[in-house]
């Protein structure tokens, strides 16, 4: 869900509005009986949206993301200082989308810290892996890079 928040954030165009709900429906659907959902994504993505290119990510600190921002988004598996690494987040530039949130957080230390549990001592350690979607090299009119 939180990467059907991250398109939705993209200024509206059909496309990227037809990604988002079909994200949506899927997330809502496959939840709960995907056995593996990070497989189950890149298929969905690599159907649905044919136009972005899926690059695989990982190990990646708060200071890496705060860097390296881009307008196309991120879905990342955070890993927190008690070693669990069980809740993903996406990230559009400087935004966090978390399906546990009601809105899109900034991007923050302490955002992320949220993001891995509500328990205090607990700390967002780094991204264990990532995919950033992003749009052919090749490709003329980048669909999301005009929006800007």
């Amino acid at each position: 869900m939180s990467l059907a928040n991250a398109f939705a954030s993209i200024k509206q165009t059909s496309v990227t509005d037809q990604v988002a709900l079909q994200l949506a429906e899927y997330a809502g659907y496959h939840n709960d009986t995907s056995i593996n959902p990070w497989k189950d994504l890149k298929s969905f993505m690599s159907i649905h949206a044919k136009w972005l290119q899926q690059n695989s990510i990982g190990n990646l600190t708060y200071e890496t993301l705060k860097t390296q921002q881009s307008h196309y988004p991120k879905v990342l598996i955070l890993q927190a200082t008690d070693g669990s690494t069980n809740h993903a987040i996406a990230v559009v530039g400087n935004m966090i989308f978390d399906c546990n949130e009601k809105s899109a957080l900034p991007l923050s230390q302490e955002n992320l810290d949220w993001c891995v549990g509500a328990d205090p001592m607990v700390k967002f350690v780094r991204v264990v892996v990532g995919i950033h979607f992003c749009e052919h090299k090749k490709k003329k009119d980048p669909i999301i890079k005009r929006l800007l």
